[in-house]
């Protein structure tokens, strides 16, 4: 059973270049949502967008949607970065 007391944590990471720029995608262990960064300039990210893996991650505390489980089936242990050609 996991703990309640945690916050959202990083669960996995995949960097890549996408349109010039290197990109890092990283998804919350608990929460359900993904952060994509732009890491062009290491020393200065900046978040471009982040996106709900699953409805429930939007609308629902994290901690009350996973008791529920409704994040159950969205779990990010591992991301992909994939070439568009």
């Amino acid at each position: 059973r996991r703990s309640t007391k945690d916050g959202a944590s990083a669960e996995a990471l995949a960097l890549g270049v996408a349109c010039g720029r290197m990109i890092a995608v990283t998804a919350t262990e608990k929460g359900g949502i993904a952060f994509v960064f732009d890491v062009s300039d290491p020393g200065s990210p900046v978040l471009l967008f982040t996106h709900h893996l699953s409805p429930a991650s939007r609308h629902a505390n994290p901690t009350v949607a996973y008791a529920y489980g409704y994040l159950g089936d969205i779990d990010s242990e591992t991301i992909l970065f994939l070439d568009a050609s």
